[in-house]
């Protein structure tokens, strides 16, 4: 199994300068305070690296990556493709993620080429008994590019059905929404952020993953889907890690994630 830290965050100067925002941020345990910078305008934790040691935060899922709030964080990378006018360009894609208490976290961090459009959308796909079949119950959760920027959103809960062909938002068959989520950006670089629980009340359609007897390991499928042509156009290319079919490794410990994908 291979272990991914968080260590080229130090290499990607445009995550923080490009990224941080200022913006309000809610949750769905109550409103927060707006959050500020811990740092002054003119510091980067990336140029900085030893920063990311003194500050430590919980993520937040208000699309705004903070110093220190996805230390220690497992992550994967993969190419993607960007619909611009009558051509496609590629970019490359990095998704943290990482467990707090007991939330697992995604960030998914890219350069859009353009302004984002409300239908640009990631998701994630759990393979909940490892067996590397899509099947119904497979839980899918995920962020979209609609709505207000930086505010969070119990939104993007879904699962698979109809032998596994098809997904479903859950409070359409009886489930509960368990999933957090919001979206930022700043120009062309966006975040998505996702929060969903390890052990949700919804067992038939969301994962219940107990790691007291040890550690879990699910299949993850990503898909980020960037729509092509105008805003509005619901054209779309989708862009798979590590494929349509397939999926990366996933293995979540009491208080640490791992990730190990195909190459």
């Amino acid at each position: 199994m291979t272990s991914h830290r968080l260590s080229p965050i130090a290499r990607r100067s445009a995550l923080v300068v490009g990224i941080v925002l200022m913006a309000a941020a809610c949750s769905d345990e109550a409103t927060a305070p707006q959050r500020t910078r811990a740092l002054p305008q003119t510091i980067s934790a990336v140029d900085n690296p030893d920063l990311m040691k003194i500050i430590k935060l919980p993520p937040a899922p208000d699309g705004i990556i903070s110093v220190g709030e996805y230390s220690n964080a497992a992550f994967y990378s993969f190419n993607a493709t960007v619909p611009l006018d009558l051509i496609t360009v590629p970019t490359t894609v990095t998704v943290y993620t990482k467990r707090e208490g007991g939330y697992l976290y995604f960030a998914t961090v890219f350069d859009r080429k353009s302004e984002r459009h409300p239908n640009d959308r990631v998701s994630f796909e759990f393979d909940l008994d490892n067996d590397g079949i899509t099947e119904d119950g497979d839980d899918v959760i995920g962020t979209t590019g609609g709505l207000s920027p930086n505010v969070a959103r119990l939104l993007g809960d879904s699962h698979r059905y109809n032998g596994g062909m098809y997904t479903k938002p859950d409070y359409l068959a009886g489930g509960t929404n368990e999933t957090l989520s919001a979206w930022g950006s700043n120009g062309s670089w966006t975040v998505f952020e996702t929060r969903h629980p390890l052990n949700s009340s919804n067992n038939a359609h969301d994962m219940s993953i107990n790691t007291n007897g040890g550690a879990v390991t699910v299949g993850l499928r990503t898909m980020l889907s960037l729509e092509a042509g105008d805003p509005g156009s619901l054209s779309s290319i989708n862009s798979f890690k590590p494929s349509q079919t397939g999926y990366c490794q996933l293995t979540i410990g009491n208080t640490t994630v791992q990730i190990s994908c195909p190459q």
